[in-house]
Formats: structure tokens, C-alpha cells, sequence
């Protein structure tokens, strides 16, 4: 069973995305985007759970509807995020986006078993790395070049409601150990 390198996760918010959802925060990406907002999920390494315990974890969350899963770059991790999705969806009925600096076509073009299935599995990708000078206060993007993929039927018809929302939700949360946490797209710096 593969693991995750791992840069945090909550068990339950009302931000990156609809409803009351898992969110994930994988450790580890090459792309480094200007202004990234979390980039202390760049490099080095996070904590290591294997994909069973993560999805343990996600059952525990009894009152979510969706899981969220971004980074860090959550398609560094896919043969864990194949494992991951393929869980939640033959397990449970819980909707799955995943934030990727990568564009659905590039990740077409990868053509791995571990991409194609992740793809098959997940219903929203938001694509597209992130560009500090288009960081314009879109909702679940942070700039206007990153686009939402529909990849099943659960958020067909809210495309448009997704597209012209501009109001930014998050959490600031205390985790265990006592660190301050941001969860969700912050409004731009002034």
C-alpha cells in the first residue's frame, strides 16, 4: 500500500467547495508558483500515512459530503491519490475535487494507469498553476486562469454559479499541536 507525504488535513470545513468537507493538503511540489499560498507544502517532508489510515480518517468524519484534495501537488503523490479515490468512491458517496497546478490536458497526456484512474474517479478538478497577477477574488480559484473540469455529474449545473462567485471563504483553525492554520483561498493582499 502506498503512503502520503502529508502537509496537513482537517476533518471538516465548509470551504474548498460545497458542503461540509474532508480537506487534504498533500506535501511536496516541483512547480513553485509565484505567491503560492501554501508554501511551506513545497518541499521536504510532511508527515507519512498510508493510504488505509488516511481513509480511516476521512470515515471518521461522519457529517462531511465531500472530500478536497490539494497541496503541495496532489499528482507528485499518484499512485496514494489513486488509492485514496478509488476508495472513496466504491466506499462511501462522497464527492472528490482536487486542486492541481496541472492542466486536465497535460494530465491526459501522462497517460499512466494511476492518472487515467484518478481522472476517471474524481468529479471537479481545478486546474491550472497559479498566477499571482490574476489573483482577481474568484471563488475555489486562486487567479482567473485556473478552470473547473467536470469530470462526473455531481456539480453539473453549478458551472456558472462557479465561474461568477466572488466570495472567498476560510477557516482559520488550531490543530492539535497548536499551530494556526489557514483552510481555504484568503482574499488577495492589498
Amino acid at each position: 500500500m502506498a503512503k502520503f507525504n502529508l502537509y496537513h488535513y482537517i476533518s471538516e470545513t465548509s470551504v474548498l467547495g460545497p458542503g461540509k468537507r474532508f480537506v487534504l493538503w498533500v506535501q511536496g511540489c516541483s512547480r513553485r508558483c509565484k505567491g503560492c499560498i501554501a508554501p511551506d507544502a513545497q518541499s521536504g517532508t510532511g508527515t507519512l500515512m498510508e493510504v488505509s489510515e488516511v481513509f480511516s480518517k476521512i470515515k471518521e468524519s461522519k457529517n462531511i459530503t465531500g472530500i478536497t484534495i490539494s497541496g503541495g501537488e496532489p499528482f507528485e503523490q499518484e499512485e496514494a491519490l489513486c488509492e485514496l479515490v478509488k476508495m472513496i468512491k466504491t466506499e462511501t458517496r462522497l464527492d472528490i475535487i482536487v486542486f492541481s497546478g496541472y492542466l486536465h490536458e497535460e494530465l491526459v497526456a501522462k497517460n499512466t494507469v494511476f492518472v487515467n484512474t484518478i481522472l476517471q474517479n474524481i468529479d471537479l478538478l481545478v486546474d491550472g498553476e497559479y498566477k499571482e497577477e490574476l489573483n482577481n477574488g474568484e471563488y475555489l480559484r486562486g487567479s482567473s486562469n485556473q478552470r473547473f473540469v467536470f469530470l462526473s455529474h455531481k456539480f453539473y449545473g453549478l458551472e456558472k454559479d462557479l465561474y461568477s462567485l466572488k466570495n472567498r471563504n476560510f477557516d482559520i483553525l488550531i490543530d492539535n499541536n497548536g499551530m494556526i492554520f489557514v483552510a481555504g483561498i484568503p482574499p488577495k493582499k492589498s
